[in-house]
């Protein structure tokens, strides 16, 4: 159970009480059980059925809340679909002090209105000698959805960090040839996708690829 202490005015309280059950859920997956969330265990996109005066809770809720680099918080903006906060994100991505926090901010961004703040930051990501962040951002380099994820990824297959190179082969053999059972060996080495980097039907396919294997769940809210 979350130990903050969150700004719940006593109407908004007794709004949940009295409300559905989605926005009953919504409450206690951010602010009372957020680890569900965190653990990408959770998916919030129930909060799209929610009625506009209970998504107008929802969203008021998150805004009073709202912190920088606080994921869960982001995370349901992003379940929301709130536009209103994008100017309040911007001024964090100005503000926080580390590339990893930019990143996490750039992401939420990215998912809203694909603020070009998102690639620029992983761009950065792959330069750096961070090989923590890098192993952080390798699941999220799909995300951008076309040729740059693919060269991103291909680029960390040359990185000094063994594992980073090994979550960045990984990462284009799932989206080649979908996710991997359990201990599955690789289809393909870091060497095989390098001698593909400069190849145009390669780069089409993989990009098809990702699309029908990630970014129609990653954008649910477009269907």
């Amino acid at each position: 159970m979350s130990t903050k202490k969150y700004d719940v005015p006593s109407s908004t309280a007794l709004a949940i009480r009295k409300g559905s059950g989605n926005l009953r859920s919504f409450y206690n997956h951010v602010f009372v059980h957020p680890m569900g969330v965190v653990r990408n265990e959770v998916d919030l996109s129930y909060v799209q059925e929610l009625g506009g005066s209970e998504l107008d809770v929802a969203k008021d809720l998150v805004q009073r809340n709202l912190h920088c680099t606080d994921a869960v918080m982001l995370e349901a903006v992003v379940a929301l679909q709130d536009m209103d906060v994008i100017p309040d994100l911007e001024n964090c991505l100005k503000a926080v002090p580390t590339l990893g926090q930019r990143t996490l901010i750039a992401a939420t961004l990215w998912r809203l209105n694909r603020h070009a703040s998102f690639p620029e930051c992983l761009a950065e990501v792959v330069k750096v000698d961070n090989e923590a962040l890098k192993e952080a951002q390798i699941p999220r380099m799909h995300w951008i959805g076309d040729e740059r994820s693919i060269h991103l990824l291909m680029q960390l297959l040359e990185d000094r960090g063994q594992f980073v190179r090994y979550l960045a082969t990984t990462r284009l053999n799932d989206i080649e040839f979908g996710d991997r059972h359990h201990n599955e060996p690789l289809r393909k080495s870091a060497d095989d996708y390098l001698a593909q980097r400069k190849d145009p039907a390669f780069l089409r396919m993989m990009v098809n690829h990702m699309t029908e294997r990630y970014l129609d769940h990653l954008y649910w809210w477009k269907k």
